[in-house]
Parts: structure tokens; C-alpha cells; sequence
């Protein structure tokens, strides 16, 4: 099981945390398909201000915040060899014709009255899209050059 990205050990597992955010958590068994979840851990009542100063001053005995979080893992399916190889023939087709095959899924929109974020641009070209000619991206200097003005 990972936790952020780190590694606390085989479940059932407990391990401390510092402060209240999401987390990422990670678990991965033989067999069964790996499983990434954002899980959400929210400051209980007694952390929030003012209030946690009261708490903590006067409670008069040490408060542990425990979190069980459980998890059901799916069991991996058995891809049959030749739709793997279909799989694999129809991406080197299309990586062939050009296509532009995404490693990773888009980001999702924002949410109703989040700003959207700044579409991406080439660098020194002003509508984004490189003119016919121009280089999309400027080659490194050569070694031992200055760098900057």
C-alpha cells in the first residue's frame, strides 16, 4: 500500500499523518487491479478555530484522530493474447498516420465559476501556433556559449 506515493507497508496498515488534505493511496496486489483513489481526509470539529484551542488546552486528555478507510479490490481480467496484439497493431497504425495518441487523460474542466486555465502557447509566437517555417521550439545553445542577453 503507498500512501502519497511512499510506501507504509502490506494492509492491514496504519500509519500517521501531520496534516488534514487529500491523499492519494495506492494498492497494489497480485492478481487484482491496481487501484488509485484521491480519498479526502477532512479536519474533524475539534481542529477547526477557534475551537482547537479550547480542545487542545482544556480537553485534559490526549485526542488521537483514527481514519479507517476500506477499499474492495476487482480481480485482474485475463486479456486473451490476440486482442492484445489488435490492441497494439491499431495504436502503431495510427502512431504511423500521425495521430497523436494522449499517455495521459485530458484534465477535467473546471468547475462552474472556476477560471479556465491559460491555453497553451508556443513560446515567442503570438496566436500560439508556430508559423509555416518557424520553428516550434528553438534548438539548445551550443555548449559554452553565454546564456541571456
Amino acid at each position: 500500500m503507498f500512501v502519497d506515493r511512499q510506501e507504509i507497508g502490506v494492509t492491514p496498515v496504519s500509519t500517521s499523518f501531520t496534516y488534514y488534505a487529500p491523499r492519494r493511496i495506492e494498492l497494489v496486489k497480485e492478481g487484482y487491479e491496481t487501484l488509485n483513489v484521491l480519498h479526502s481526509v477532512d479536519a474533524p470539529w475539534y481542529e477547526y478555530p477557534p475551537l482547537d484551542f479550547f480542545v487542545e488546552n482544556f480537553a485534559g486528555q490526549e485526542i488521537r484522530d483514527e481514519r479507517v478507510v476500506d477499499f474492495q479490490l476487482i480481480p485482474q481480467q485475463t486479456v486473451p493474447n490476440q486482442v492484445l496484439l489488435e490492441r497494439a497493431q491499431a495504436l502503431r497504425n495510427q502512431a504511423m498516420q500521425g495521430h497523436v495518441i494522449p499517455l495521459i487523460t485530458p484534465p477535467a474542466p473546471p468547475a462552474p465559476g472556476q477560471p479556465a486555465p491559460p491555453p497553451f502557447t508556443f513560446p515567442g509566437t503570438a496566436s500560439g501556433i508556430p508559423s509555416p517555417g518557424q520553428p516550434a521550439f528553438s534548438a539548445p545553445p551550443p555548449a559554452g556559449a553565454p546564456i541571456g542577453p
